[in-house]
Formats: structure tokens, sequence, C-alpha cells
């Protein structure tokens, strides 16, 4: 496991078990999408290089 899966693991996690919303935290435990996962690996871990801050709110469909 590289350290983007174990600290995006970690932070899902995180975001699942503080969650008050039912709707969101079920679409959280069902895993993010191939696009916001792409999107953290190749731009949102590599400037920022952690995971503060940046709460996954919004349901948002891709093509996969």
């Amino acid at each position: 496991m590289s350290i983007f899966e174990q600290r995006q693991d970690e932070w899902l996690q995180l975001n699942i078990s503080n969650e008050e919303n039912h709707r969101r935290r079920e679409i959280h435990e069902k895993g993010l999408g191939h696009g916001t996962i792409e999107f953290l690996r190749n731009i949102w871990f590599p400037v920022v290089g952690n995971f503060d801050d940046l709460y996954p709110e919004w349901e948002v469909q891709d093509l996969t």
C-alpha cells in the first residue's frame, strides 16, 4: 500500500466516523469515484501533501 493510499484511507475512515448525515455517510462507505481518487492522487496530494481541511461533501457522478 502506497503512502497516498494509506493516508487517503485514513482520511476517508475519519470522515465516515465523523459524518452525522446518514446519506453522506452511506455514500462515503461505498467509496470514492474513480475521478475523485485520481484528482486526489495526481493533483491534491502531490501539491498539498495531506488531506487536512478537505471534506468529501458532494455527490458527483463520473463516467466509471
